[in-house]
This record gives C-alpha cells, structure tokens and sequence, in this order.
C-alpha cells in the first residue's frame, strides 16, 4: 500500500460518524472548465485528472454548487504535484463569496478581501511529486480569520498550476475517512497476525502477553495487551515513523478499553529534545508536568466499546510549550507506549514515502 502525506487541517481530539458526497474521481473530467484564457488540457488516466497548461497562469474549474450543511465542514482531495499551485475553494457566506485559498506554503497568511490564504505544509514535501492527502475543515479555515462569518454553501473547487487530483468530496470527518479507508497506509493493523513490532517495557512480563487475535466487535484482527492493568507497560515502534510536517498532521488510533490506562506518543523534537503526549481517561486536559503533556481522551473511553482518536501531537506541543520550537515541522514519532490491559488497531502511519 502506498504512503501518503495527510495534509490535515483539525484541531481537536476526535473521537468518532453522516455521508461523503464525492464530487470528482477521475471519471467526471468532462465537469471540468479551464476558466482563464491560457491554454490548458484536462484529460483522464489510470482513474484520476491531469491538468497540463502553462503553470499557475492556467486555471481549472469544477462547479460544485452544494448548500451547506452541518455534516459537510470537511473537504478532502488528493494530489500529486511537483510544480507551484493555487487550489481556490468559492464559498458563498453570510458575508458575500469568499475563497479559502490553499497553497504549498508552511505558514497561513490571513485574510486579503475575499480570499483567506492557508499554507497546506513546506514546498519540498509538497510539491515531491508523490500523491498525498488533504483534508481540510472549511468552517475553521474561514473562521480563522474571518470568526463572525458562516458558511451557506459551497460552489466552487478552482485549480492553478499542472499536476493530477483525484477523490474530490466534502463531508464530516468520519465520512471522508471512511470513505477511502484502504488509502491510509498503517504503522499497525494486526492483519499480518503477527506482534512485530510490540514489547514489554515494564512490570512482570510472566504475568503479561501481548497477542495479535481476531475481534469479534471489530470484525477484525486487533493487538491485545494483558496484564497487571496500568502496572505493566507495553511499547510499540514504528517501523517507519511518523513525520510530524505540519501543525495540523495528524494520528489516529483505535482502542478498546474497560478500566484505566495512559497512552503516550514519545515525540522526539529538533530544536526541544524529547517530548511527551500522555492520553488518559479523565474528562479534562492537565497540562504540563516536566517534558509531558497530559490530555483526557473523557472517562466514556473506558466504556469497553472501540473508539477511533485522532490526535494533532505538533498542535498539542505548541500550544503547552510554544509555537516558536518548531515542533510541526522538525519532530517525529516512532514509539507509542501503553499502560493499562486494552486492546489496540489501527495506527495511522502518516509518514511520507
């Protein structure tokens, strides 16, 4: 499965779900306009759109024209793109249009009349010529700027620059997500069967397993720890790490739990050393003891049923400790540690490749 970079734009902690409307695939190219007078081509192969023109100076329009609904703040697209682009998504407001303007830029630069402008990462991981996926809340992004304006619909998804996009939709998260689940690559998923990977860390390892079984809620396969509840610790590395590129990456989990435990993300930082995220079942957020922060995932997550987390670790180490240290750009995860016996699946591997 390939990788992708998810170039996400949430805040907050989700823990999960209305339905995806997809707007364009790969098939629709006859939906397509180039709207300036520059020439341009929009042609289709192997399932997804190719737009060829002279760089930024040609511009390709889908018309989307949906009323907006509560269940549709997200947008999602994928793209590949080794050149310079602009991606324009038209809203209609309760303040006239305005356009929330993406580009391949690390830092957000504000409103400017109609146009609110949203950096989608740093160019060189952007524009590499590789597929990734961007998943954008349009409500936050207009609000950002422009706090006191709602949205009434959505019309317009306008491209500037060559490349390919694919799997265009708006919807809730959960939806988009779903919706293209065979897209996310995982760091673990359980469906080799295997524990590769997991170890003991702490606590009496002849009173603990950890094991890879079938789950019967899940219908699937899933890691199960079981121990001496918070006092055994388990560990899981990464094989291949998750490059933190951007404030708003993100990581999900999946995990089942009937009595305490902490999750932690041991982030390892450029410029700040060794950082950690530490998630447990309480209903607030604790802040800061020494190098960790500590987030309440709410005490409903004990309630022995599966729930998804989906986490903004370089967002959560900016806000407690300083936007200024880079984290969101100069930080990775390889280990996740565990304490408590629950049952794990599902780790989304973020980490470009």
């Amino acid at each position: 499965m390939k990788k992708l970079l998810i170039l996400l734009g949430l805040t907050s902690v989700f823990s999960i779900s209305a339905s995806a409307v997809v707007f364009s695939d790969g098939t629709n190219v006859d939906d397509w306009r180039v709207y300036t007078d520059t020439a341009g081509e929009i042609t289709t192969h192997d399932g997804v759109l190719s737009f060829s023109g002279e760089g930024k100076a040609t511009g390709y329009r889908l018309d989307i024209n949906k009323k907006y609904g509560a269940s549709d703040a997200f947008i999602s697209w994928y793209m590949k793109y080794s050149e310079n682009f602009t991606i324009y998504v038209r809203l209609t407001t309760e303040k006239g249009v305005r356009y929330i303007v993406y580009t391949p830029r690390v830092d957000d630069r504000g409103i400017s009349g109609e146009f609110i402008k949203i950096g989608l990462g740093d160019s060189k991981a952007v524009l590499d010529g590789k597929w990734h996926r961007v998943v954008r809340n349009l409500e936050e992004d207009l609000k950002k700027f422009d706090p006191d304006n709602n949205i009434i619909s959505i019309d317009r998804f306008l491209v500037r620059g060559s490349g390919e996009i694919d799997k265009l939709q708006t919807g809730s998260y959960y939806d988009i997500v779903d919706i293209n689940y065979e897209g996310y690559p995982y760091a673990e998923d359980a469906e080799d069967e295997t524990i590769d990977g997991w170890s003991i860390y702490s606590g009496n390892s002849d009173k603990a397993t950890i094991t890879n079984v079938y789950d019967g809620d899940k219908n699937s396969r899933v890691i199960k720890l079981d121990g001496q509840g918070k006092a055994t610790g388990y560990r899981f590395d990464s094989p291949d790490g998750i490059y933190l590129s951007g404030y708003d990456i993100r990581m999900c989990w999946d995990m089942k739990a009937s009595e305490d435990y902490t999750v932690y993300l041991r982030i390892e930082t450029e410029q700040d050393g060794r950082k950690y995220i530490a998630y447990t079942p309480r209903d607030e957020n604790r802040g800061v003891s020494g190098n960790t922060v500590r987030i309440g995932l709410g005490k409903g997550s004990m309630d022995g049923k599966w729930h998804k987390y989906c986490v903004d670790p370089g967002m959560v180490l900016g806000e407690y400790f300083g936007y200024d240290k880079g984290y969101g750009t100069n930080s990775w995860i390889e280990t996740m540690f565990f304490r408590g016996s629950i049952s794990i699946d599902n780790i989304y591997d973020i980490a470009d490749g």
